[in-house]
This record gives structure tokens, C-alpha cells and sequence, in this order.
């Protein structure tokens, strides 16, 4: 389990508690994580730009290996 440092009384408290249990001050939640829960989205689109370029440059060496070829 993920817990943080109370800044009054440095004991380790839940991340999102608002009082600590030692000292009994207000403390601030901690803010959010940063993750961003859209990164398949991304690697997805990635993956289909790479898919398409290699697509394109094995028609276009098959094109010229044709005209090798004759």
C-alpha cells in the first residue's frame, strides 16, 4: 500500500488522509498521479503509423525490384 509523509510530524500516513492520526493536524490530499490512463490510445496509434510506413516503403521497394527485374 502506497502511504506519504505527514509534513508537521513526518509518520506515515494514507495518501489521502486530511487529518493526521499522530500529530492531528489538517494536512493537504495528495495530488493525483500523473498517469495518463490513455497511453494504450497512443501506443495504438503509434503502432498503426509504424504498421502504415513499413506498408508504404515495402510496396515501393516491390515496385522497384520489379522494374530491376525486367
Amino acid at each position: 500500500m502506497h502511504t506519504r509523509t505527514c509534513p508537521f510530524c513526518r509518520e506515515t500516513i494514507h495518501p489521502e488522509a486530511l487529518v493526521c492520526r499522530s500529530c492531528q493536524r489538517e494536512v493537504t490530499p495528495a495530488p493525483k498521479s500523473g498517469k495518463c490512463r490513455g497511453g494504450w490510445l497512443v501506443a495504438l496509434a503509434l503502432a498503426a503509423v509504424v504498421t502504415a510506413g513499413t506498408a508504404v516503403l515495402v510496396r515501393g521497394y516491390l515496385e522497384e525490384r520489379r522494374h530491376w527485374l525486367e
